[in-house]
C-alpha cells in the first residue's frame, strides 16, 4: 500500500493555501498509479533488459558518453 504524508502549512510559510492544495491534489492524481507489488520493477525478462541497456548504451555513445553496462 502506498501512503503519502503532506507537509503542514506551518513548514511551507511561502505558498498559499491554494498552492498547498493544488501539490495535495497532484501528488493525489499520482499516487493510483505507483505500483503495489514490491517486485513490479521485475516486469523484464533478462534478454529484454539486456536489450534496453544496449540501446540505451548506444544512445549514449551517441551524444559521445561512453559507459559500460555490461562486458559481452
Amino acid at each position: 500500500m502506498v501512503t503519502c504524508s503532506y507537509l503542514s502549512d506551518a513548514s511551507s510559510p511561502t505558498k498559499s493555501p491554494e498552492e498547498l492544495q493544488a501539490d495535495r491534489d497532484a501528488i493525489d492524481s499520482i499516487v493510483p498509479d505507483l505500483p503495489q507489488d514490491e517486485e513490479h520493477h521485475l516486469d523484464l525478462d533478462l534478454q529484454e533488459e539486456a536489450q534496453f541497456l544496449s540501446e540505451y548504451q548506444t544512445l549514449l555513445a551517441s551524444t559521445g558518453m561512453e559507459v559500460v553496462f555490461f562486458s559481452k
